[in-house]
């Protein structure tokens, strides 16, 4: 079941859209320790030797969990805005952010992204034969993650190749 509710302003020289939504999610599917054909792990480097990182994980779907969010567009033909700047130039930017949580574990619900913006700044000729932007990317850090990926995915370690490094 999910919910939005947004308003969009629209002018000659500039609009704004903004939007908040919440998603309740029933059956969540999840990760979990599993077998596979009766293998708890699957022995990539052929050691022969049982290692955390190499457990066999499955999708199970139980549980709870929700996303809240909001997301802002915009654009601003910066010229008519404020005379002094060169026409054709406009500016045009972005933000999303959403948080979940996994009811059923009280944890982050994976795959959440982290908070990001995007900015550009673009100046396009009269002709309109030509342009050129120059953007951005902002993205805020991933620190809310739950504690079945931190311990399954190694990418999640500063060196994903020693399971014990820190996040």
């Amino acid at each position: 079941l999910s919910f939005e509710l947004g308003g969009k302003i629209r002018r000659p020289d500039w609009w704004l859209d903004i939007s908040a939504y919440r998603s309740e999610i029933s059956n969540n599917i999840t990760q979990a320790f599993g077998t596979f054909e009766g293998e708890e792990y699957f022995d990539f480097n052929q050691n022969g030797t049982f290692e955390p990182e190499e457990r066999v994980l499955v999708n199970v779907s139980d549980g709870s969990a929700y996303v809240t969010g909001i997301e802002i567009e915009g654009w601003c033909h910066l010229a008519r805005v404020w005379d002094r700047l060169p026409e054709g130039l406009s500016l045009h930017g972005g933000f999303a952010y959403n948080y979940g949580n996994d009811r059923t574990r009280d944890e982050p619900l994976r795959h959440v992204h982290p908070p990001y913006a995007v900015l550009d700044l673009r100046y396009e000729h009269p002709t309109g034969r030509w342009w050129v932007e120059f953007g951005t990317m902002i993205v805020g850090e991933s620190d809310r993650i739950p504690s079945d990926r931190i311990a399954s995915d190694p990418g999640m370690r500063r060196n994903p190749q020693d399971i014990t490094s820190p996040l």
